[in-house]
């Protein structure tokens, strides 16, 4: 059975399929769940210190990964050098891959590392700018009748 919303397909053993409406209760949802398959995706990234220090890491979380960087959460080499800049980031689909081009990336000598952010991000632009601040609605046009008394 492939469940689709609210609509299964149903393939029975002569290889006939039909579609039907089903109702799943959670209980049925909760049993099905370690069947789906959700993708994840992993980041592996570059930040820069303005002194252009870099670290390199792997996150499945990239948002919530920089802003601890941000805020010193953990303290450590990015809080000792004010490593707080995404300058790079690539995404992949298994963690194995991502893990793979990490060592990679931290084998390269500085010059390759340098040319690859380059090669993406020429003036070193914070890549994360925007993502924390809060996000301002338009302001609603006046409109040119009275309220309703």
């Amino acid at each position: 059975m492939q469940l689709r919303d609210d609509r299964a397909e149903v393939v029975t053993k002569s290889g006939n399929s039909q579609q039907t409406n089903v109702t799943l209760d959670t209980d049925t949802l909760l049993k099905l769940a370690k069947y789906i398959r959700v993708d994840k995706t992993y980041y592996v990234y570059i930040l820069s210190s303005q002194r252009r220090v870099l670290y390199i890491g792997i996150t499945s979380h990239i948002e919530r990964r920089v802003r601890q960087h941000k805020s010193h959460t953990f303290g450590g080499f990015t809080t000792k050098y004010n490593v707080t800049n995404l300058v790079y980031f690539e995404r992949y689909g298994s963690v194995g891959k991502a893990i793979r081009r990490e060592k990679e990336l931290k084998n390269w000598r500085r010059e390759k590392k340098i040319l690859s952010i380059e090669a993406n991000n020429p003036k070193w632009r914070d890549l994360s700018y925007g993502w924390y601040q809060p996000a301002r609605l338009p302001a609603l046009p006046k409109s040119s009748r009275s309220p309703p008394a």
